[in-house]
């Protein structure tokens, strides 16, 4: 009975030595176990994950497939091609200061130099122009979004958004970009009551809780289409469309307040990928007539003068 209980203290203690040696080294178990030291910090975990990765070339734009990972895809074919070191590095550097976020690295050498990512591995920001850092500033008191001052908003995105992404970011938010995306409604070419009741009754349109749909001029795979409403199906409610093509000389006159900055040409090419800005244009929307700040920027404009706000602008916000 007593041999028992010695058996199952020893058991009991050799159990606790091989925890402490495990989390804190105090023992040589090494050639018992094969496990990894839990106190390694984060960045040198991540550091160490970084080094094991193998940087693969494909020149087909496929993913490379010999069997071997984890892998850094590389595409020879982006724009502003960022040599092995570079990449490698912006890697290391935001798998430390931002784990959470995954970058696509076609995309971001398409939109920045090697030399701007080597700016951020230096100092863990992307470099904006002071023009850029204005437009954001005037972007973010607009919004009701962040949460964040200004200052300490901006020093966070500038280490995720290069400048031409940022930029594009503002810029689809701006009633040009909303245009761009979302359409715009201009009068239907046929409003008879007797359309618009067409499969789905008078009583809704009659009593004011349904609206006359009018036609929505957008832009779709690089052109643009006008979406006419022709009513309803009679059997299962469903809306049905006409769709036809779109000559943008028209665009100032069935646009209310769309406007041509030079010749007028196709405005959905800004949608490309990449994107093509080539087209500037401008609509007037509550009295602002000339295109948003981050507009002229990617248009390549005259810069107009920004409205700076108050030191410290907004006060209770930390």
């Amino acid at each position: 009975m007593i041999w028992n209980k010695l058996i199952w203290i020893f058991i009991f203690v050799c159990f606790l030595l091989i925890i402490f040696d495990k989390c804190l080294g105090w023992f040589d178990f090494s050639t018992w176990f094969v496990c990894k030291e839990s106190m390694v910090s984060r960045e040198e975990a991540a550091q160490d994950d970084f080094h094991q990765l193998n940087l693969v070339y494909n020149t087909n734009g496929g993913f490379p497939s010999d069997g071997h990972g984890p892998e850094v895809y590389v595409n020879n074919n982006v724009k502003n091609q960022w040599s092995e070191d570079v990449v490698k590095d912006f890697l290391r550097v935001q798998a430390k200061q931002n784990p959470d976020v995954i970058f696509d690295m076609d995309m971001i050498q398409f939109q920045a130099t090697q030399r701007e990512a080597e700016e951020l591995i230096h100092t863990g920001m992307w470099p904006w122009s002071q023009r850029t850092q204005y437009i954001y500033t005037d972007a973010i008191s607009r919004t009701s979004f962040s949460k964040k001052g200004i200052l300490k908003s901006m020093n966070h995105d500038r280490t995720i958004y290069n400048e031409h992404a940022i930029l594009k970011m503002i810029a689809l938010n701006d009633k040009e970009g909303q245009f761009l995306i979302q359409g715009a409604r201009v009068e239907s070419s046929d409003n008879s009551s007797e359309n618009q009741s067409s499969g789905r009754g008078t009583y809704g349109i009659n009593s004011g809780l349904v609206g006359n749909t009018n036609d929505l001029i957008q832009c779709n795979r690089g052109r643009l289409e006008r979406v006419h409403n022709v009513g309803n199906d009679g059997i299962t409610g469903a809306q049905v469309n006409q769709i036809s093509n779109v000559d943008y000389y028209q665009l100032p006159t069935l646009v209310n307040g769309f406007k041509f900055i030079k010749e007028p040409c196709n405005p959905c090419v800004a949608l490309n990928a990449p994107a093509n800005y080539t087209c500037p244009f401008s609509l007037d929307k509550q009295g602002q007539k000339q295109p948003s700040f981050a507009w002229e920027t990617l248009w390549g404009l005259p810069p107009s003068s920004i409205p700076l706000l108050p030191f410290g602008f907004p006060y209770w916000i930390n």
